[in-house]
C-alpha cells in the first residue's frame, strides 16, 4: 500500500486559440475570450439573468488559495489552514488557486479572468499540503468545519479511490444540515474516487473544448455531470494566470452554477439542486445517463430557466420496456408518475453478482404505494415488491417496472438504488483452517470478492517438488487495496504491500521453493468491502522433470521422463502426464514435429475439420508436406480422434524412415488380424520386423485398438533415442 497524492488535478501551461463571445454578454476582464468554458456551458448567456451569489458562503477544501491575488482577494472571505492551523490558508501549491479562479475571480474588474460567479464569497479551506497530500480524516475534517461556519456549497477537486467511515459520516453530516457538496471524479482513468462516489456528492467528470471526455477522466455509476476540463484559463499563485487541467477544473464550474441557482433560488434543497443541474444536461455522446459523462454536459442557463418550471423528470419517455431509461446501479434520483403516467421503466448495468437494491419513496408526504418489478436480460419477470426490492442479482443488463397502484395526480417519488458485490465461489475462506485448496497446476487463476468488512480469503496448495513460484494479484478497481501474504509452512511468512494507484493496485511475488505446503491470504488494507474484482494468479514450474505424479510406478516411467526432458513431449498442468489416456492424432503429429524438429509451416490445410486457429495446425501442416501425415478421409484429417495402431505404425515408420512403401519384408511373422490385403499391412510387417512392434499373445496385433500417451513414447524413444 503506496499512499498517493489527494490531488486530482492535471496542471499544465500551454497556449490555445481563444473563443470569442459576444461581448455584449461579457465583462471587461481582458482574459475572458481565453476562458471558452463560458459559452461551452452556456455561463455568457446566464449572466444576462444572475451573475454573483454573496448571500452564501463557498467552501473550497483544496491546497488553500493565493488570498493575496487580485483577481481573488475581493471574493474571498476568512479561511482556515488545517495542515498547520497557525497560519493562513495560503496555497504553496496552485491547484487551489486555480479552483477558486474558475469558480469566482472577480468579474468586470478590468483585469485578468472571470469566474461563474462575478461576485461571491469563498472560504479558502486548506486541506492539502504543498505536495496535493492529505487524508481521509483531514478531509473529514474540513467538510465539518465548512459546514459548522456556514458554508451552503463546499468544492473538493480533491480525491482518493479508498472508501472512508469517517469522509462518508462528514459527507451525510452536510447532507444533513442542507449544504451541496460537489466533487471532482478524478484522473486516473480508472473509478470515480472519494467524495465523488459517495450518492448525495455531486460528481463532475470533464469532457475537452469539443465535448470530447477526457480520456484520463474517471468514469463509473457515481459519474453526474461532466464541464469543460481540458486548457481551462484561470487564476495562478503568486498573482499570475495559467491553463490548466483536470476534472478538477471542471467541478468549480458547477459549483458557480450550483450557487447561481440558489441566488435565484434560495430555498432549493440539495436533491433539488442536484436533480435541477442534471435535468439541464445536453446530451454528449448517448441520451440519458451512462457512466463516462452521466446526465451530459451541465448548462448553467438551461438551469436557470429550470428554477421556477413544474416538477423536472429526466426519465420520461419510458412508459414502455422499448423507452427504458438507463439509470446507474449506485445513487440517487427523483421522477414523476401519477394516474395520467402510471408506469416508468429502467434499466441497470450489474457489472458482477451481488445484492441490488431499489427503493422508491413519494416525495409530497403522502403514502403513495409503487410497486416494483425486475425483469432479466430476456426481459423474463424475476421478482417484485411494493415501494421497495432487494435481492441478489447475477451480473448483467435488468429491467425495472415502477408502477402507481393508487389514483393519485402526477406526483415525485425518489429513486434510491445501491449495490453490494456478492461471495466469491471460494467463501467460506476466512481463516487458515477453512483455507480453500488450490488445485496443483503450472497456472491456477482465481476470481475473489471482498463482499464484507475485514474479509480475509485463504487458499492452499501443497507443491510436491522444487520450482519457481510466482504470485500476482491485479483488482479490476483501484478502490480495492489489496495486500498478499504467503506463508510456507514452517520455514517462511512473507507479506506484499506494494500496490499503489500507479500500478493498478497490483502484487508480485516470486521465488524458487522447495516443496512444502503453501497458503496465500488476501485482505483489503482497509478492512473495506469493495465492489470489484481481485484476480490471483499462481504460477508453478517445477525443475523435476520427473514431477508427474501419476508415472511414479508406471512401467513407461523411464520413456516418458526421457522424452519430456528433451521436450518432445508434455504433461498436463496438474502434474500429471495420464499415460494410459489415449493419444489424439493430434498429439502425435506434435511430438513428430518436435522429433523431426520441423519448422512452422506456411502451407495451406485444405481439410474441412482442422481451422487455423487448431493448436496443431502447423504441426499437421509441416508433416503433411512431407507426405507423413494424411487424412483418414480426402477432405477430413480427424486431429482429435484417437491414434490406432495401425495409424501409429504408418505413421511412425514413415516418419522414421521414409515414405515409401517397404517392399522387402524378410519377416515371417503373422498376425491373425492383419491380411495381405489391409491398408497398413506391409508398415505393420516391417515394423514387427524391425523389432519396434509386436503383437499379444494369442497371436493378433488388434490394428484397430487406440493407441495410449505411454506407449506411443516408449516407441518414439526406442525409435529415435534408444538406450545406450
Amino acid at each position: 500500500m503506496l499512499r498517493t497524492s489527494w490531488l486530482l488535478a492535471i496542471c499544465s501551461i500551454v497556449t490555445i486559440s481563444t473563443v470569442h463571445a459576444n461581448p455584449s454578454t461579457l465583462p471587461s476582464d481582458p482574459y475572458v475570450n481565453s476562458q471558452h468554458y463560458h459559452q461551452q456551458i452556456n455561463t455568457t448567456a446566464a449572466w444576462q439573468e444572475i451573475r454573483e451569489n454573496t448571500d452564501i458562503t463557498i467552501a473550497i477544501l483544496d491546497t488553500g488559495v493565493d488570498v493575496d491575488h487580485p483577481d481573488l482577494k475581493a471574493n474571498l472571505v476568512q479561511g482556515y489552514n488545517l495542515v498547520q492551523p497557525d497560519k493562513p490558508p495560503h496555497d504553496d501549491h496552485g491547484h487551489g488557486t486555480a479552483t477558486a479562479g474558475i469558480l469566482g475571480a472577480v468579474g468586470d474588474n478590468g483585469i485578468g479572468v472571470t469566474g461563474v460567479l462575478w461576485n461571491a464569497k469563498m472560504m479558502p479551506i486548506k486541506i492539502l499540503d504543498n505536495k496535493g497530500g492529505g487524508d481521509a480524516g483531514r478531509v473529514a475534517k474540513g467538510i465539518r468545519l465548512a459546514v459548522d461556519k456556514g458554508a451552503k456549497i463546499i468544492l473538493l477537486s480533491l480525491g482518493d479511490p479508498i472508501y472512508s467511515t469517517e469522509m462518508e459520516k462528514a459527507i451525510q453530516y452536510a447532507e444533513d444540515k442542507g449544504v451541496l457538496l460537489i466533487a471532482a471524479t478524478g484522473n486516473d482513468s480508472s473509478t470515480v474516487s472519494y467524495p465523488a462516489a459517495f450518492p448525495t456528492v455531486l460528481s463532475v467528470s470533464a469532457v475537452d473544448a469539443y465535448n470530447i471526455p477526457l480520456s484520463y477522466a474517471n468514469r463509473g455509476p457515481e459519474v453526474d455531470v461532466v464541464a469543460p476540463g481540458h486548457h481551462i484559463y484561470s487564476t495562478a499563485k503568486d498573482g499570475k494566470y495559467a491553463y490548466v487541467s483536470g476534472t478538477s477544473m471542471a467541478a468549480p464550474q458547477v459549483a458557480g452554477m450550483a450557487a447561481l441557482l440558489l441566488k435565484k433560488a434560495p430555498s432549493l434543497t440539495p436533491l433539488e439542486v442536484r436533480m435541477i443541474i442534471r435535468a439541464s444536461t445536453e446530451g454528449v455522446d448517448t441520451k440519458g445517463w451512462n457512466p463516462n459523462t452521466g446526465y451530459g454536459l451541465v448548462n448553467v442557463q438551461k438551469a436557470l430557466s429550470l428554477v421556477d418550471s413544474d416538477p423536472i423528470d429526466l426519465y420520461e419517455p419510458n412508459q414502455t420496456i422499448e423507452q427504458v431509461a438507463s439509470l446507474p446501479f449506485v445513487g440517487q434520483t427523483q421522477a414523476l408518475i401519477g394516474k395520467t403516467d402510471p408506469v416508468d421503466w429502467y434499466q441497470i448495468e450489474l457489472p458482477y453478482q451481488g445484492k441490488f437494491q431499489l427503493q422508491t419513496r413519494s416525495l409530497t408526504g403522502k403514502e403513495n404505494v409503487l410497486q416494483i418489478e425486475i425483469y432479466n436480460g430476456e426481459k423474463k419477470k424475476v421478482s417484485s415488491g411494493l415501494n421497495r426490492w432487494e435481492g441478489t442479482l447475477k451480473g448483467g443488463t435488468y429491467h425495472f417496472r415502477v408502477m402507481d397502484t393508487g389514483e393519485t395526480p402526477s406526483f415525485p417519488y425518489h429513486i434510491d438504488t445501491s449495490f453490494s458485490v456478492g461471495a466469491d465461489p471460494y467463501e467460506d475462506n476466512d481463516t487458515k483452517a477453512k483455507a480453500s485448496k488450490v488445485p496443483i497446476s503450472q497456472q491456477q487463476l482465481i476470481r475473489g470478492t471482498f463482499h464484507k468488512r475485514a474479509d480475509v480469503d485463504w487458499f492452499v496448495a501443497d507443491y510436491l517438488w522444487p520450482g519457481k513460484l510466482e504470485v500476482e494479484v491485479k483488482t479490476d478497481t483501484i478502490r480495492m487495496d489489496s495486500v498478499l501474504t504467503i506463508e510456507q509452512v514452517g520455514k517462511t511468512i512473507e507479506k506484499v504491500d506494494h500496490g499503489s494507484v500507479s500500478n493498478g493496485q497490483s502484487e508480485r511475488w516470486s521465488k524458487t521453493v522447495d516443496p512444502g505446503k503453501f497458503y496465500f491470504a488476501l485482505q483489503e488494507y482497509y478492512g473495506n468491502a469493495v465492489n470489484g474484482q481481485y484476480e490471483l494468479q499462481i504460477r508453478y514450474e517445477t525443475s523435476d522433470t520427473s514431477a508427474f505424479r501419476d508415472i511414479q510406478d508406471h512401467w513407461a516411467r523411464t520413456s516418458i521422463e526421457d522424452l519430456v526432458s528433451r521436450k518432445m513431449i508434455q504433461g498436463y498442468p496438474d502434474y500429471t502426464f495420464r499415460p494410459n489416456h489415449n493419444i489424439t492424432r493430434a498429439g502425435a503429429a506434435a511430438v513428430l514435429q518436435n522429433v523431426l524438429q520441423l519448422p512452422t509451416s506456411r502451407a495451406t490445410s485444405t481439410y474441412q475439420d482442422l481451422k487455423k486457429d487448431h493448436w496443431v495446425y502447423s504441426a499437421i501442416a509441416s508433416l503433411g508436406e512431407r507426405g507423413i501425415f494424411k487424412g483418414v478421409a480426402s477432405e477430413r484429417i480427424f486431429p482429435d480422434q484417437p491414434l490406432t495402431r495401425a495409424e501409429l505404425a504408418v505413421l511412425l515408420y514413415q516418419a522414421r524412415y521414409g515414405t515409401e512403401q517397404p517392399e522387402q519384408i524378410k519377416s515371417k511373422q503373422e498376425f491373425t488380424d492383419v491380411l495381405r490385403g489391409h491398408w497398413a499391412y506391409p508398415y505393420i510387417m516391417k515394423m514387427a520386423e524391425l523389432q519396434h512392434i509386436q503383437g499379444f499373445q494369442d497371436g493378433s496385433f488388434q490394428p484397430e485398438r487406440q493407441t495410449t500417451r505411454a506407449e506411443f513414447a516408449v516407441l518414439v524413444r526406442n525409435m529415435w533415442y534408444p538406450a545406450q
